[in-house]
């Protein structure tokens, strides 16, 4: 199966600003073809920890979309997930997760996407890969879930969009209305502060969802699909696109940066951001 909400919704005359979302749509759509014509084939980890993997698929797609930023940004510098700093000289950073939600993939499960996000950095700063101004920064962003066919576009100040037509997070203003999506993370650390968050959630949110991709996750907050989600020990191309994707939806992206250089994140509805808030703020065993 081709992509089919590639071209309708791009635009046919560009400004600067649309000319970066229209790259950064091609890429994650470019990507996602990629993902689709590789799943379920019995494609081989490369690279196994104890709680995540690599895959081939993640190289294959991380150069698809490095290719097309280069044919057009040709200066630009890019952050991408395996290659780390790819160079570049010009006032703009790219930030790419080729396959988010790599472990998902690889055991058949559908929820995983491909991000890329585009940041205004004058070249004299060094790359900030940890800073939480970062986020800030964000131009576009756009988000691609090939099984769903879903693309995901927030653009600064002309909102979020899924598949061309506007998005926007829950009114909900109660915990006991809104699905709540969480992580249990990577380390036993992480592990054992999510599993007390998540015993203090379930008395009070509707229902809790884990689907182990951050990008995804975000962007079904901006959908108002779930109603807010908490994520700990994430990079920052796990969050740089559909953060975008968010904020322009509405939605509020609570991010900090820690000493180990992951970063621990609330995505949520305006009506549900201070539940959430109140609930994190409660000691955890190992925080």
């Amino acid at each position: 199966m081709k992509t089919t909400v590639a071209k309708a919704m791009l635009p046919s005359v560009l400004s600067p600003l649309h000319e970066l979302s229209e790259t950064a749509a091609k890429a994650v759509l470019a990507a996602g073809d990629i993902q689709r014509k590789h799943f379920g084939t019995g494609v081989e980890a490369e690279l196994i920890h104890p709680k995540d993997l690599k895959m081939v698929v993640d190289r294959e797609c991380e150069e698809a979309i490095v290719a097309m930023i280069r044919d057009r940004f040709s200066r630009h510098r890019i952050l991408a997930e395996e290659g780390g700093d790819l160079g570049g000289d010009g006032d703009y950073l790219w930030i790419i997760d080729p396959l988010d939600g790599t472990v998902n993939y690889f055991h058949g499960l559908p929820q995983f996407c491909a991000c890329v996000a585009c940041c205004y950095l004058p070249k004299e700063k060094p790359l900030p890969a940890q800073d939480a101004d970062l986020l800030d920064s964000i131009l576009v962003g756009a988000v691609y879930a090939p099984l769903l066919d879903e693309l995901y576009v927030g653009i600064t100040g002309e909102g979020a969009t899924c598949n061309g037509k506007p998005i926007f997070c829950s009114p909900n203003k109660h915990l006991s209305e809104v699905i709540v999506a969480l992580s249990f993370g990577k380390t036993n650390a992480v592990i054992d502060q999510m599993a007390e968050l998540c015993r203090l959630l379930a008395r009070r949110a509707r229902k809790l969802r884990s689907f182990g991709s951050a990008g995804l996750d975000i962007v079904q907050v901006a959908g108002g699909r779930f109603g807010g989600l908490l994520y700990r020990g994430i990079h920052i191309w796990d969050i740089a696109a559909a953060g975008a994707v968010l904020k322009e939806s509405g939605g509020i992206l609570t991010a900090a940066v820690q000493q180990d250089g992951t970063w621990n994140i609330i995505a949520a509805a305006p009506g549900i951001n201070s539940k959430l808030l109140q609930i994190v703020s409660v000691p955890c065993p190992h925080d």
